[in-house]
């Protein structure tokens, strides 16, 4: 690996051009290529300096895999800003601590995390409908949910909470400038999954994921072409999380792979989804899994899935032979690539090419 220089924003920005009509992203059906990708994201850009963000400000987030989660994460790193990444299913203490350890200038959160927030008056917070990205008859569905969940109320009761389309308004007449060179900055705080001892939250720079993501296409882009340009990526994983953060969402990014989002994946249905979307690349965990393998196989074709990773926790050998031997019976050539890594080494730490030796990462 040989250090770019570049921050998250910078890295993915020097393809512009030459991936411009290439599909970024695509969300319930609707695609964004990268132009929109940019355009939106000088848009949250905007209403964040609007609302005070600058260099080194904090800004804690706990969206899932939704467009919004990812033009906000853009937006803050071209800023100079601290991405603060935290989980959706966060309870009140949890997100009390998180105020408390990193102050943050500003949070953004779900629509159905915003009334955990409401005795929070110190720290503006902007809340996002699910339905958001999806337009059309989905606008007044999220409308009225809110209305009926009391969103609005909790809105409208307190003067720093903000629908995200009030948000970018606050930045409609202001004007973009020059991402903020970061490449040795903080780029964000992940919090870990506890396995080892319990909450804690870890440092990743700009460079630490950079490196992450180019080493992990060195071996499955370049060496397996497993990940090329023009590919698809089902990310499953949150953004919230640094493996979906890093491999999942920035590292298809930087070489023109699209990011299918799953805000929310129901494990019974993982079949249904692949068939659906075609992917040919997706990382998961064990238990995504579970259901899969009493799946009925019969004439299914899975023979576009070029690179299936699992990681995050162990997995039964007898269970991974059965799902790779569906793969193989559906005409794919890709085997359950089991991996291990910490969100301290920024996800991946290994990566196996020729097969796993029985219950071995």
């Amino acid at each position: 690996y040989h250090p770019s220089g570049l921050s998250l924003y910078e890295s993915i920005h020097a393809k512009a051009e030459e991936y411009a009509d290439l599909p970024a992203m695509s969300y319930y059906g609707i695609k964004s290529t990268y132009t929109q990708l940019f355009e939106k994201i000088d848009e949250v850009e905007r209403a964040l300096r609007a609302m005070g963000i600058g260099k080194d400000d904090v800004v804690a987030a706990s969206l899932p895999g939704m467009p919004e989660a990812v033009t906000l994460i853009y937006a803050i790193n071209k800023i100079g800003a601290v991405y603060c990444a935290f989980d959706c299913r966060s309870k009140e203490p949890e997100i009390m601590e998180t105020l408390k350890t990193f102050a943050p200038k500003l949070m953004v959160v779900p629509d159905f995390q915003v009334k955990l927030l409401r005795n929070v008056h110190d720290t503006p917070v902007v809340y996002v409908d699910m339905t958001h990205s999806i337009g059309g008859p989905m606008v007044v569905y999220g409308f009225v949910a809110d209305l009926v969940m009391g969103r609005k109320f909790v809105e409208w009761s307190h003067k720093n909470v903000l629908s995200y389309d009030a948000f970018l308004k606050k930045g409609k007449k202001g004007e973009n400038k020059p991402p903020v060179h970061a490449t040795d900055d903080i780029f964000g705080y992940f919090y870990t999954s506890g396995t080892t001892y319990g909450r804690k939250s870890i440092i990743l720079t700009n460079e630490h994921v950079i490196a992450a993501c180019e080493q992990f296409y060195e071996l499955y882009g370049k060496r397996e072409h497993h990940i090329e340009k023009g590919g698809i990526i089902l990310n499953i994983m949150p953004l919230f999380t640094c493996y979906g953060m890093t491999i999942a969402t920035h590292l298809p990014l930087m070489v023109g792979v699209r990011v299918k989002l799953v805000p929310l994946l129901n494990t019974k249905k993982l079949k249904e989804k692949l068939i659906k979307e075609h992917p040919n690349f997706i990382i998961t965990v064990p238990a995504h899994w579970e259901y899969f393998v009493k799946e009925d196989f019969t004439d299914v074709d899975l023979s576009f899935l070029k690179l299936v990773v699992v990681g995050g926790d162990t997995i039964n050998p007898e269970y991974e032979d059965r799902i790779n031997a569906i793969f193989k019976k559906c005409g794919s050539n890709t085997w359950l690539h089991s991996g291990y890594g910490l969100s301290e080494t920024t996800s991946s730490g290994t990566a196996p090419v020729e097969g796993n030796p029985k219950g071995s990462v």
